[in-house]
Protein backbone atom coordinates (compact mmCIF):
# COMPACT_ATOMS: atom_id res chain seq x y z
CA UNK A 1 0.00 0.00 0.00
CA UNK A 2 3.48 2.44 0.68
CA UNK A 3 4.37 2.01 -2.39
CA UNK A 4 1.17 2.68 -4.22
CA UNK A 5 0.46 5.87 -2.20
CA UNK A 6 3.75 7.23 -3.08
CA UNK A 7 3.09 6.36 -6.36
CA UNK A 8 0.35 8.89 -6.11
CA UNK A 9 -2.56 6.43 -6.31
CA UNK A 10 -5.45 6.50 -4.05
CA UNK A 11 -6.06 3.42 -2.46
CA UNK A 12 -8.24 1.76 -0.05
CA UNK A 13 -7.57 -0.84 2.25
CA UNK A 14 -10.28 -3.69 3.49
CA UNK A 15 -8.78 -5.49 6.72
CA UNK A 16 -10.37 -6.27 10.28
CA UNK A 17 -8.48 -3.34 12.02
CA UNK A 18 -7.34 -0.33 11.04
CA UNK A 19 -3.61 -0.86 12.35
CA UNK A 20 -0.94 -1.30 10.10
CA UNK A 21 -3.19 0.59 7.24
CA UNK A 22 -0.47 3.50 6.17
CA UNK A 23 -1.95 7.30 6.72
CA UNK A 24 -3.38 8.59 3.23
CA UNK A 25 -5.28 5.28 2.08
CA UNK A 26 -8.78 4.97 3.45
CA UNK A 27 -9.46 1.49 5.11
CA UNK A 28 -12.90 -0.16 5.04
CA UNK A 29 -13.55 -2.57 7.89
CA UNK A 30 -14.53 -6.14 7.29
CA UNK A 31 -13.89 -9.36 7.84
CA UNK A 32 -13.86 -11.54 4.74
CA UNK A 33 -14.04 -14.50 6.88
CA UNK A 34 -17.88 -13.39 7.35
CA UNK A 35 -19.98 -13.91 4.65
CA UNK A 36 -22.21 -11.74 5.47
CA UNK A 37 -19.71 -8.79 5.92
CA UNK A 38 -18.66 -9.95 2.11
CA UNK A 39 -22.03 -8.85 0.77
CA UNK A 40 -21.45 -5.54 2.43
CA UNK A 41 -18.44 -4.96 0.81
CA UNK A 42 -19.75 -5.82 -2.41
CA UNK A 43 -22.41 -3.30 -2.59
CA UNK A 44 -19.51 -0.93 -1.52
CA UNK A 45 -17.44 -1.96 -4.39
CA UNK A 46 -20.33 -1.16 -6.55
CA UNK A 47 -20.30 2.70 -5.59
CA UNK A 48 -16.45 2.94 -6.18
CA UNK A 49 -14.79 3.56 -9.39
CA UNK A 50 -10.78 2.20 -9.43
CA UNK A 51 -8.62 0.61 -11.70
CA UNK A 52 -6.77 -2.17 -9.87
CA UNK A 53 -7.71 -4.78 -7.28
CA UNK A 54 -5.53 -7.08 -5.08
CA UNK A 55 -6.69 -9.60 -3.16
CA UNK A 56 -3.94 -10.27 -0.82
CA UNK A 57 -6.13 -11.68 2.70
CA UNK A 58 -5.43 -15.24 3.88
CA UNK A 59 -4.12 -17.24 7.03
CA UNK A 60 -3.22 -20.73 7.95
CA UNK A 61 -2.91 -23.04 11.11
CA UNK A 62 -0.64 -25.58 11.25
CA UNK A 63 -2.63 -27.80 12.78
CA UNK A 64 -2.91 -31.95 11.86
CA UNK A 65 -5.48 -33.05 9.69
CA UNK A 66 -7.70 -34.86 11.70
CA UNK A 67 -7.74 -31.75 13.99
CA UNK A 68 -9.66 -29.98 11.39
CA UNK A 69 -12.95 -28.45 12.45
CA UNK A 70 -15.79 -27.60 9.75
CA UNK A 71 -15.96 -23.91 11.22
CA UNK A 72 -12.15 -23.96 10.37
CA UNK A 73 -12.89 -25.06 7.28
CA UNK A 74 -15.61 -22.62 6.66
CA UNK A 75 -13.60 -19.85 7.53
CA UNK A 76 -10.60 -20.85 5.58
CA UNK A 77 -12.58 -20.90 2.44
CA UNK A 78 -14.27 -17.97 2.90
CA UNK A 79 -11.71 -16.03 3.76
CA UNK A 80 -9.37 -16.88 0.75
CA UNK A 81 -12.00 -18.40 -2.01
CA UNK A 82 -15.39 -17.20 -1.89
CA UNK A 83 -14.41 -13.78 -0.50
CA UNK A 84 -11.63 -13.13 -3.37
CA UNK A 85 -14.32 -14.13 -6.02
CA UNK A 86 -17.16 -11.76 -4.84
CA UNK A 87 -14.48 -9.09 -4.62
CA UNK A 88 -13.72 -10.15 -8.15
CA UNK A 89 -17.04 -10.61 -9.51
CA UNK A 90 -18.30 -7.00 -7.99
CA UNK A 91 -15.18 -5.26 -9.15
CA UNK A 92 -14.78 -6.49 -12.84
CA UNK A 93 -17.47 -4.19 -14.66
CA UNK A 94 -15.32 -1.53 -13.42
CA UNK A 95 -11.92 -2.60 -14.33
CA UNK A 96 -13.09 -3.54 -17.97
CA UNK A 97 -14.17 0.02 -18.13
CA UNK A 98 -11.05 1.11 -17.13
CA UNK A 99 -8.68 -1.50 -18.68
CA UNK A 100 -7.49 -2.12 -15.36
CA UNK A 101 -5.58 -4.91 -13.18
CA UNK A 102 -6.62 -7.79 -11.00
CA UNK A 103 -4.15 -9.14 -8.75
CA UNK A 104 -4.91 -12.49 -6.67
CA UNK A 105 -2.55 -13.39 -3.83
CA UNK A 106 -2.17 -17.12 -4.07
CA UNK A 107 1.11 -19.21 -3.18
CA UNK A 108 3.49 -21.92 -4.09
CA UNK A 109 1.75 -24.09 -1.49
CA UNK A 110 -0.82 -24.59 -4.45
CA UNK A 111 1.84 -26.81 -6.34
CA UNK A 112 3.61 -27.72 -3.41
CA UNK A 113 1.79 -28.26 -0.44
CA UNK A 114 2.91 -27.92 2.81
CA UNK A 115 2.28 -30.86 5.71
CA UNK A 116 0.05 -29.62 8.36
CA UNK A 117 -1.46 -26.89 6.16
CA UNK A 118 -3.98 -28.79 4.21
CA UNK A 119 -6.43 -25.85 4.26
CA UNK A 120 -4.21 -23.52 3.28
CA UNK A 121 -3.10 -25.42 0.60
CA UNK A 122 -6.42 -26.11 -0.87
CA UNK A 123 -7.75 -22.88 -0.76
CA UNK A 124 -4.84 -21.52 -2.40
CA UNK A 125 -4.79 -24.01 -4.87
CA UNK A 126 -8.40 -22.99 -5.69
CA UNK A 127 -8.05 -19.23 -5.62
CA UNK A 128 -5.48 -19.91 -7.59
CA UNK A 129 -7.44 -22.26 -10.32
CA UNK A 130 -10.47 -19.32 -10.04
CA UNK A 131 -7.87 -16.67 -10.84
CA UNK A 132 -6.40 -18.74 -14.17
CA UNK A 133 -10.24 -19.41 -15.46
CA UNK A 134 -10.66 -15.29 -15.12
CA UNK A 135 -7.91 -14.95 -17.52
CA UNK A 136 -9.29 -16.74 -20.20
CA UNK A 137 -12.81 -15.16 -19.81
CA UNK A 138 -11.73 -11.77 -19.59
CA UNK A 139 -8.56 -11.47 -21.88
CA UNK A 140 -9.02 -7.85 -22.00
CA UNK A 141 -7.89 -7.28 -18.41
CA UNK A 142 -4.61 -7.52 -16.89
CA UNK A 143 -4.92 -10.91 -14.34
CA UNK A 144 -1.84 -12.26 -12.31
CA UNK A 145 -1.79 -15.23 -10.05
CA UNK A 146 0.41 -13.98 -7.49
CA UNK A 147 1.85 -17.28 -6.24
CA UNK A 148 4.32 -16.19 -2.89
CA UNK A 149 7.03 -18.48 -1.78
CA UNK A 150 8.04 -17.96 1.99
CA UNK A 151 8.24 -14.12 2.74
CA UNK A 152 9.20 -12.55 6.27
CA UNK A 153 6.15 -11.73 7.80
CA UNK A 154 4.04 -12.29 10.39
CA UNK A 155 2.04 -15.34 8.96
CA UNK A 156 3.48 -18.01 12.07
CA UNK A 157 3.42 -15.67 14.80
CA UNK A 158 -0.01 -17.07 15.93
CA UNK A 159 0.48 -20.63 15.38
CA UNK A 160 -0.26 -21.55 19.38
CA UNK A 161 0.74 -24.86 20.91
CA UNK A 162 3.30 -25.80 18.62
CA UNK A 163 5.49 -26.89 21.39
CA UNK A 164 2.85 -29.57 22.24
CA UNK A 165 1.58 -30.89 19.41
CA UNK A 166 2.93 -33.81 17.92
CA UNK A 167 3.79 -32.31 14.85
CA UNK A 168 6.00 -29.29 16.52
CA UNK A 169 8.80 -30.29 14.66
CA UNK A 170 7.36 -29.15 11.42
CA UNK A 171 5.98 -26.08 12.87
CA UNK A 172 9.24 -24.96 14.31
CA UNK A 173 10.82 -25.56 10.89
CA UNK A 174 8.08 -23.65 8.91
CA UNK A 175 8.23 -20.74 11.27
CA UNK A 176 12.18 -20.95 10.43
CA UNK A 177 11.68 -21.29 6.67
CA UNK A 178 9.67 -17.98 7.00
CA UNK A 179 12.16 -16.25 9.28
CA UNK A 180 15.23 -16.16 7.06
CA UNK A 181 12.96 -15.48 4.14
CA UNK A 182 13.30 -12.85 1.79
CA UNK A 183 11.21 -9.34 2.81
CA UNK A 184 7.98 -8.18 1.33
CA UNK A 185 9.72 -5.36 -0.31
CA UNK A 186 10.89 -8.68 -3.17
CA UNK A 187 6.83 -8.94 -3.36
CA UNK A 188 6.40 -4.98 -4.01
CA UNK A 189 9.23 -4.62 -6.30
CA UNK A 190 8.42 -7.15 -8.26
CA UNK A 191 4.46 -6.93 -8.58
CA UNK A 192 5.43 -2.97 -9.40
CA UNK A 193 7.09 -4.15 -12.09
CA UNK A 194 4.72 -6.40 -13.86
CA UNK A 195 1.63 -3.85 -13.23
CA UNK A 196 3.63 -1.31 -14.40
CA UNK A 197 4.62 -3.33 -17.80
CA UNK A 198 0.75 -4.59 -18.36
CA UNK A 199 2.16 -8.29 -17.28
CA UNK A 200 -0.99 -10.36 -16.92
CA UNK A 201 -0.57 -14.42 -16.08
CA UNK A 202 1.08 -16.47 -12.97
CA UNK A 203 3.97 -14.66 -11.69
CA UNK A 204 5.93 -16.37 -9.01
CA UNK A 205 7.95 -13.94 -5.73
CA UNK A 206 9.97 -15.22 -3.42
CA UNK A 207 13.86 -16.95 -3.13
CA UNK A 208 15.56 -18.34 -6.23
CA UNK A 209 14.89 -22.32 -5.29
CA UNK A 210 10.94 -21.72 -4.38
CA UNK A 211 9.83 -19.68 -6.99
CA UNK A 212 12.72 -21.16 -10.22
CA UNK A 213 14.11 -24.10 -9.51
CA UNK A 214 11.25 -26.07 -7.81
CA UNK A 215 8.57 -25.33 -10.59
CA UNK A 216 11.28 -26.14 -13.32
CA UNK A 217 11.93 -29.38 -11.45
CA UNK A 218 8.12 -30.12 -11.51
CA UNK A 219 7.89 -29.77 -14.95
CA UNK A 220 10.72 -31.66 -15.55
CA UNK A 221 11.48 -34.24 -13.30
CA UNK A 222 9.89 -37.62 -12.16
CA UNK A 223 6.91 -37.02 -9.87
CA UNK A 224 8.67 -39.73 -7.19
CA UNK A 225 11.70 -37.34 -7.31
CA UNK A 226 9.85 -33.77 -6.60
CA UNK A 227 7.64 -35.30 -3.98
CA UNK A 228 11.36 -37.00 -2.50
CA UNK A 229 13.29 -33.71 -3.31
CA UNK A 230 10.06 -31.46 -1.25
CA UNK A 231 10.49 -34.00 1.64
CA UNK A 232 13.92 -33.59 2.12
CA UNK A 233 13.41 -29.56 1.93
CA UNK A 234 11.05 -29.65 4.94
CA UNK A 235 13.65 -31.89 6.82
CA UNK A 236 10.47 -34.48 7.26
CA UNK A 237 10.88 -38.49 7.30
Amino acid sequence: MAALLKENTAVIAVSRRSAGVPTGAAHWACDLSDERACANLEEKIGQEDFDLVINAAGGGECVGFEEITPEMARKAWVLMVEAPRRICAAAIPKLLKNKGALVNVSSMAADFPLPYMSLYNSSKAALSALTQSMMDEYPELQIIDLKLGDIRTGFAKNWAGAEEKKWSATARHLKKMIDVAPGPEIVVKGLLNALKKRRGGTLRLGEFFQTVVMPLGARLGPSRIVHAVRRAYLKRQ
